[in-house]
């Protein structure tokens, strides 16, 4: 697929002159910064830079960016302005872990939809009128320049997308595509995830504390919306023990054929509600940090595995035997 392209053109008739800015996706990359990374877009500009400045020159250029986002209330992410210069043919966007984690979010799983505006300043060859010619004006001028007010659109693959991710570190939870679930649990499944979206962005800012607060949310929501599609109700009183043994008989009476996936499912619910209960959270010797991130990721392994299950078996669980 070719390249997108902008053509940046002076705001008034003084002179027809453009500039031709190509974006060359497959080199994106990003840099790590305290609010979250700059996407570094290469360009390829024509008529490129000039090294002393003068001449037909693009000297600068701002904008904006939008991910996976059409509406026109939305403006996008701000491109503050920045020089052209030689040796250095990029455009530099910065983006904080909530701008990444709401493009993540509309993408929906999907490719990221882009559209990118530009404006900017530029050298050109300029002939000024004849009652300025007495006056020594330069034959050059640095005037405005911009695209025709649409922009342009292109397309982040996936596979692409989540490299950026990676590189940017937003942590491994993000590669994980999560299953959407719909009917009388959507909503509390879409507040599961959110939690989850909400744990990430803790981890990469170095709240451990918080995000592994924030798992503990997010599988005491997974209890309730497990019993929303399922009716598996746990009698109060009960220890955790008790009910996940419950859970994996249930699971396996009902799906005899896929009893693996029940055990697995209890496994996971177990693991990650021990690593998140005070008993093991106060008592760890591993660096919190490094037990911070293993919780979000096992989060996000679980919530992973419970959607496919909720997809699967759409239909209640049938009463143990001895059950009403």
């Amino acid at each position: 697929m070719p390249n997108p392209m902008l053509r940046l053109e002076p705001w008034s008739d003084i002179a027809q002159h453009s500039f031709q800015v190509e974006f060359e996706l497959d080199s994106m990359t990003t840099l790590r910064t305290n609010e979250g990374c700059v996407l570094r877009i290469p360009v390829k500009v024509q008529p490129d830079v000039v090294d002393s400045g003068y001449g037909n020159t693009l000297l600068a250029v701002h904008g904006w960016l939008k991910l996976a986002e059409s509406t026109h209330q939305n403006a996008g992410i701000k491109i503050p302005m920045q020089a052209h210069v030689v040796n250095f043919p990029y455009i530099e966007v910065p983006m904080t872990l909530r701008d990444m984690a709401y493009a993540d979010l509309r993408r929906a799983g999907a490719e990221v939809q882009c559209l990118i505006t530009l404006s900017g300043l530029a050298n050109i060859p300029y002939q000024p009128p004849p009652r300025l010619l007495q006056t020594g004006a330069p034959p050059w001028a640095t005037v405005a320049v911009r695209d025709n007010g649409t922009g342009t659109t292109f397309t982040v693959s996936r596979e692409q997308w989540l490299t950026l991710l990676a590189s940017a570190g937003f942590e491994r939870t993000r590669l994980v595509e999560l299953p959407v679930a719909s009917g009388v649990v959507g909503p509390k499944w879409a507040e599961c995830m959110r939690l989850l979206e909400r744990a990430t962005t803790e981890l990469a800012a170095n709240q451990s504390e918080a995000a592994i607060a924030t798992c503990r949310q997010v599988v005491e929501g997974l209890g309730i919306v497990l019993a929303q599609q399922w009716g598996v109700q746990v009698p109060p009183g009960k220890s955790m023990r008790e009910r996940l043994k419950e859970l994996r008989g249930r699971l396996g009476s009902a799906w005899p054929d896929d009893e693996e996936a029940g055990e697995l499912l209890a496994a996971l619910y177990g693991a990650v509600w021990s690593w998140t209960s005070p008993r093991h959270h106060y008592g760890s010797r591993i660096p919190r940090r490094e037990e911070a991130a293993f919780t979000v990721g096992l989060t996000a392994d679980l919530l992973t595995h419970a959607g496919h299950l909720l997809a699967e078996h759409p239909d209640p669980l049938k009463p143990m035997a001895g059950q009403d």
